[in-house]
């Protein structure tokens, strides 16, 4: 059913109702349109706090180890930053549940529209990932061509990086299609 006929359909129903009146409907309607932090929901909030947690560190991490990419072998300094990296989003996410609890936030169940909203998430970010694992391909194939030594440090990094750019573009879209709505 397209988004055309759905919204019809749904003024079709609100309008008919005799115990509705245009106020009531107006306010139901200014009540949809909010899109702020304090409106999400439980699933919102948290892609909001994984959103930026990822940024943070893993935008630290990529900063401190790509300054070095023309090591020749991995650094145990940066492969404990990588550990770091992995640790701290897990501690973000315990805390993230730690803070829910006493407040008395109760995980939502998961209707359709989370699960679409969930599903095309997943599609933009494995398209973001498949895209970059084909450049790093393609550029490592150029570099070999030209004669250019490719590190396997830089290499595993740059498949990295496209993999936390995926999960960017999933929290991303995720947060996108829950404040503006699918269509």
């Amino acid at each position: 059913m397209s988004r055309a006929r759905i919204h019809n359909n749904i003024r079709r129903l609100r309008f008919n109702a005799s115990e509705m009146t245009q106020q009531e409907a107006a306010a139901e309607e200014s009540t949809m349109k909010l899109t702020g932090y304090s409106s999400m929901s439980n699933l919102g909030k948290r892609t909001v706090w994984l959103l930026i947690g990822t940024l943070m560190i893993y935008g630290t991490y990529f900063a401190s180890v790509l300054r070095n990419a023309g090591q020749s072998q991995f650094a145990g300094e940066a492969l404990w930053r990588l550990m770091w990296a992995a640790v701290a989003i897990i501690g973000i996410e315990i805390l993230y549940h730690l803070a829910a609890a006493p407040a008395g936030v109760q995980p939502e169940p998961r209707d359709e529209r989370d699960i679409l909203i969930e599903s095309k998430a997943y599609r933009n970010g494995y398209f973001t990932y498949g895209a970059g694992a084909f450049l790093v391909i393609s550029a490592v194939i150029a570099a070999g061509l030209a004669h250019i030594a490719v590190t396997p440090f830089l290499m595993v990094n740059l498949v990295l990086l496209f993999m936390v750019l995926a999960e960017v573009v999933k929290f991303v879209t995720q947060l996108l299609y829950y404040s503006r709505g699918l269509r």
